[in-house]
């Protein structure tokens, strides 16, 4: 495990708004049978649109955005 030092908390917030991206949209996991979070939520809005109440595609930002 590393551990990362902060100057201020704009950094701090620079650094995991990265990891948040990286693991929501990058990384596919086991558990989801290697989809990403975001993948899954939006898989799970299509096939079973009843246990979603919002479009996911609507609110979904990406490392693009």
């Amino acid at each position: 495990m590393k551990k990362y030092y902060h100057q201020t908390d704009e950094q701090l917030k620079s650094h995991m708004h990265s990891f948040l991206m990286a693991y929501n949209f990058a990384c596919g996991l086991k558990i989801l049978k290697g989809l990403t979070p975001c993948q899954y939520i939006c898989k799970i809005a299509t096939v079973e649109p009843e246990r979603s109440k919002l479009n996911q595609y609507q609110h979904i930002r990406t490392l693009n955005n």
